[in-house]
């Protein structure tokens, strides 16, 4: 948490982007309801596991439907937030921590894939 806290401040500060002060993180009733939506599809699939356990966990395919839904999720996020947030630069935030995370996800996946 301490380090997306500092990116997150050095993202906006190199980008002279404002964080928004007491605003909500949905932009609008319909960015919250696609939010949800996005959020039972996951757990959904989390709990559709059918006897799968964990080292099989990325043969099944089920890793890689819960990584694809959260970067849905997140460019679900960017685009909200590029067309309706009261900052439109805010969405770059949100790109540039969906990188950092496809970037962390893939790396966790080729040390496990490796060991």
């Amino acid at each position: 948490m301490v380090v997306y806290f500092a990116v997150d401040k050095g993202v906006r500060k190199w980008l002279g982007i404002e964080k928004t002060e007491g605003a909500s993180r949905y932009v609008n009733r319909f960015h919250l309801l696609g939010s949800l939506v996005l959020l039972g599809v996951f757990f959904v699939i989390l709990t559709q596991n059918e006897g799968v356990g964990s080292g099989e966990l990325v043969g099944s395919g089920h890793l890689y439907a819960v990584i694809a839904l959260l970067i849905v999720s997140q460019l679900f996020d960017g685009y909200m937030h590029w067309k309706y947030h009261e900052n439109p630069r805010e969405y770059i935030i949100t790109l540039i921590f969906l990188g950092l995370m496809i970037v962390l996800v893939t790396g966790i996946l080729l040390v496990n894939i490796l060991m």
